[in-house]
């Protein structure tokens, strides 16, 4: 019975090879992914080796992980950056964060000059908090010439997430909008992380003024009002 597998590089077809000769099954190839596929397949060929199969009919399936779900080219063939940033998009878009890293970093490594591909990794990152990589991609997206409102917000919030507060102020003063309730939510973050509670308070107010429906600011007035309570400190969190 054909068994249908996903992999990206020459390693990976070389693995698919091995289980070929060694499990005596038909393998087709998906394309697409990183090293971390590589993993997977050895993982899954390992496992097929080692089952028992009841019955000359029974058959065998390849586990596909969350890593290797969206591509449909065959080993060997080029890949469409622009294809693999929309679908990281929609992927993000949809709260697959983990797969949406794998497809986006795959967009970059095919355009690594590609500053939207660098921002929607970096928003990819800052989705699943690893805060400090989601800033490298936006850095390197500036570099690139991208000098968009969204990519300043997204630089401030990673900067204020990973606690760098003196630069994130530095950030946010450079390019705030007041008319902005983005803006608005991140002056708030801003100020309760530093323990200027009022402050915050006074942002995340202005923020739905802008913007009723926004979430993020509506739960961090509730955040601010639990935590104005605690006697104020400088670089309270």
């Amino acid at each position: 019975m054909p068994l249908t597998v996903r992999a990206e590089t020459e390693n990976a077809c070389q693995l698919a090879a091995v289980a070929n000769s060694t499990i005596g099954h038909e393998i087709f190839l998906i394309s697409e992914f990183d090293d971390m596929s590589n993993k997977t397949l050895s993982n899954s060929i390992f496992a097929l080796k080692n089952r028992r199969v009841a019955g000359a009919n029974s058959a065998m399936k390849l586990p596909i992980s969350a890593l290797v779900l969206s591509c449909l080219l065959s080993c060997g063939e080029a890949v469409d950056p622009a294809k693999q940033l929309n679908r990281g998009r929609a992927l993000l878009g949809s709260g697959d964060i983990a797969t949406a890293v794998i497809e986006l970093k795959n967009a970059v490594q095919g355009a690594p000059n590609n500053s939207e591909a660098r921002l929607a990794l970096g928003k990819a990152y800052l989705a699943s908090s690893n805060f400090e990589a989601a800033l490298k991609e936006f850095k390197r997206a500036r570099s690139f010439g991208m000098a968009s409102d969204d990519l300043n917000r997204n630089i401030t919030r990673a900067l204020i997430s990973s606690g760098e507060m003196g630069e994130a102020a530095t950030e946010f003063a450079l390019n705030i909008d007041e008319s902005n309730s983005d803006w608005m939510t991140l002056q708030g973050l801003l100020d309760f992380n530093v323990g200027r509670y009022d402050e915050a308070k006074t942002g995340f107010e202005r923020a739905l003024e802008l913007d009723p429906g926004n979430v993020e600011a509506s739960r961090a007035a509730i955040r601010v009002a639990s935590s104005s309570v605690i006697p104020r400190r400088h670089g309270a969190s």
